[in-house]
């Protein structure tokens, strides 16, 4: 019976070594570029603001009972930027091998510069590590044997890693030893033998730059590469390229080197508003062999930053699209102050045509007396002063509507059957919002686009008259609604016959 249980043991072990990648005896994860904090805890706090993360992955689904490992890691900056703190706990289950812990981190950041942009952290975990063989859940022949009754084995030890992490802007270098004190977990049998299985030192190795191009860098390439390295094993190695649209839409692409095949992965996932992210990552073994017995593996992450403060980099970004639209402004308002230059002229010449128009009206004999400023002249009886149509305008606005234009094309025909038409009056009118001066301009640019309107009809343009009133001689009593003040945002057009 000893015996039997002891060799039971040594097999249950060594399916642990490799349930990952070649007895790798910590978890594989594709996604350690977003979130470095999973291998080295010197990446605690390293940002100015907290993550939280959670992370599924399911290995190898062809094989059953496959590995499937779960762990939700947070980390946050603590009293300043000098000092990170994090937590881990993480299930790890492979057929009848579980493996669970948690730990907790603290890191301390020294900067070389103002920004914090260039520093070295150096990071400590502690935690606990609780093994357990359930034997009663292994496929076998005889279900009968005994040995395979009331068997299962558990323990728990204390566990540490430690790291140190380089970041120059976008430049990330860094080194991780998990399990570095080696500890042994050690199983007490029936029969009070003692079983021991060590923890291997793994060495990890990574280097990151980030590459941003584009308008305002709004496009990043992340190249990286982490080397995993187990004494006595060959070494491994993975390689990734991840692309990045305005920190919002994520991409990847990855290849894992191992001694005897690889893999490839693709990664995808969106960051809605900087803070909410969600990542997947789907994994095929690149040997024929490998994917026929191990099958695919996938990874999903949800992730949620506290805090988010921006990054040297997104303050750079955000500069230089405020300094863009400033340029669109300033063209924008070069625009407007031409269109105005150019009414101003327009408002110039009929001011001119105007003061030449009244000095001929005063010389004539039907002429009782002259008008005041914003009153229509008094006439001789035998001229027929009438009002022929008019047109409305939106707020603001002294451009023609298309169903201004088209009572424009009817005025254009009344004026065609009118016999003896001496001059036209167009009676420019503002809502009584905003000043008083501004509305007495729009009022003036709105009788100069029905002129340059009539003009284009082919109405000569010589006795036409701009009467710009502003927001004064309101054709309502009240403007207290919006229809009461729609009504005054118009162009009345009046005749004078004989």
């Amino acid at each position: 019976m000893k015996i039997f249980t002891n060799c039971l043991l040594l097999v249950a072990f060594s399916l642990l070594a490799f349930t990952q990648v070649k007895a790798q005896q910590i978890p594989v994860y594709n996604q350690y570029i977003q979130n470095p904090y999973l291998y080295n805890p010197a990446a605690a706090g390293v940002d100015t603001f907290a993550h939280l993360n959670l992370t599924h992955r399911t290995q190898w689904i062809d094989v059953p009972d496959g590995p499937i490992t779960s762990v939700a890691t947070f980390d946050m900056p603590f009293k300043g930027d000098r000092i990170g703190v994090g937590a881990q706990i993480f299930s790890d289950k492979a057929h009848i091998l579980n493996r669970m812990g948690a730990s907790v981190t603290y890191a301390y950041h020294v900067p070389f510069n103002d920004d914090n942009s260039h520093k070295l952290s150096i990071g400590l975990s502690v935690g606990i590590l609780s093994q357990r063989i359930n034997i009663l859940d292994a496929r076998v022949v005889d279900i009968n044997d005994s040995a395979f009754l009331n068997e299962e084995k558990s323990s728990t030890t204390v566990d540490f890693s430690a790291g140190v992490l380089y970041t120059n802007g976008p430049l990330r270098i860094g080194l991780a030893v998990p399990q570095v004190a080696g500890n042994n977990i050690k199983y007490t049998g029936e029969d009070g033998s003692e079983n021991k299985f060590g923890l291997e030192r793994h060495f990890l190795g990574s280097i990151a730059y980030r590459l941003p191009f584009g308008v305002d860098d709004v496009l990043s390439v992340e190249p990286s590469v982490l080397i995993r390295y187990i004494p006595n094993l060959p070494f491994q190695a993975d390689i990734n390229v991840l692309g990045s649209w305005d920190e919002t839409v994520l991409a990847g692409i990855g290849y894992r080197l191992n001694d005897a095949s690889g893999a490839i992965y693709a990664s995808a996932g969106v960051r809605i508003k900087n803070q909410f992210g969600v990542m997947y990552t789907y994994e095929m073994p690149l040997d024929a062999n490998d994917g026929t017995t191990l099958g695919t593996s996938h990874e999903f992450t949800l992730s949620y930053r506290f805090g988010h403060k921006k990054t040297v980099e997104e303050v750079d970004r955000d500069l230089q699209s405020f300094k863009r639209d400033v340029n669109d402004r300033v063209s924008e308002r070069d625009s407007l102050l031409k269109d105005l230059q150019s009414d101003v002229e327009d408002i110039q010449i009929d001011v001119s045509e105007l003061e030449d128009r009244v000095d001929t009206l005063e010389s004539r004999p039907f002429m009782i007396a002259p008008a005041e400023p914003g009153e229509i002249p008094s006439f001789d009886v035998n001229l027929d002063y009438k009002k022929i149509g008019f047109v409305l305008f939106e707020q603001g606005a002294h451009t023609l509507t298309d169903e201004a234009k088209s009572k424009l094309e009817n005025v254009r025909d009344l004026l065609a059957n009118t016999a003896n038409v001496v001059n036209i009056y167009l009676q420019g009118r503002a809502s009584q919002e905003g000043d008083a001066n501004y509305n007495l301009i729009l009022s003036t640019r709105r009788a100069v686009a029905v002129k340059k309107h009539l003009r284009s009809l082919g109405l000569p343009e010589d006795n036409i008259i701009l009467i710009p009133y502003g927001e004064e001689d309101p054709v309502t009593d009240d403007q207290n609604t919006e229809e009461e003040k729609a009504e005054n945002r118009r162009v009345d057009i009046f005749i004078i016959s004989n």
